[in-house]
């Protein structure tokens, strides 16, 4: 096979799929892209107990923040959810004192809903690393899913 063979086939190839895909590409649902944060440890002050909102505790956080990626063009950092602002979003908020996780994680949801609008799916989760009580042992915590349908 010569290199005029070789080029012939690709050119047939190339042309091979690209009917394909014209043919498939209506039929291609888009997928989700989703940006990860896990186990965040942040020192805060939430809690219902007297003792927390002095000495604190830590808190591990899990974000998952998903969108559709089918109108995003990746190759641009302008046009994804950057990791590091979803970072500083949380961190901002685990600084305002709040006695109930479920407020924090709601407020942290819509936080990232308003900067992000085009957002499908976020799920938090945020545990106390140290419980309170006494002879517990483990991490209690939270979580909230939500899906948005625009």
């Amino acid at each position: 096979m010569n290199i005029e063979d070789v080029l012939f086939l690709i050119l047939i190839l190339d042309i091979q799929f690209s009917i394909f895909n014209a043919q498939y590409s209506t039929q291609l649902k888009a997928g989700m892209l989703t940006v990860h944060l896990q186990n965040l440890i942040i020192h805060a002050f939430h809690g219902l107990y007297q003792g927390e909102h002095k000495a604190g505790n830590n808190f591990a956080v899990d974000l998952s923040v998903s969108y559709d990626e089918k109108n995003i063009k990746l190759e641009r950092i302008e046009n994804i959810i950057s990791y590091e602002d979803l970072f500083n979003l949380v961190k901002r908020r685990m600084e305002v004192t709040t006695p109930l996780l479920e407020v924090v994680a709601d407020s942290i949801v819509w936080k990232i809903k308003k900067q992000y609008p085009f957002v499908k799916e976020i799920k938090i989760s945020i545990f106390k690393v140290e419980a309170p009580i006494a002879n517990f042992q483990g991490r209690p915590g939270i979580t909230l899913h939500k899906n948005f349908d625009d």
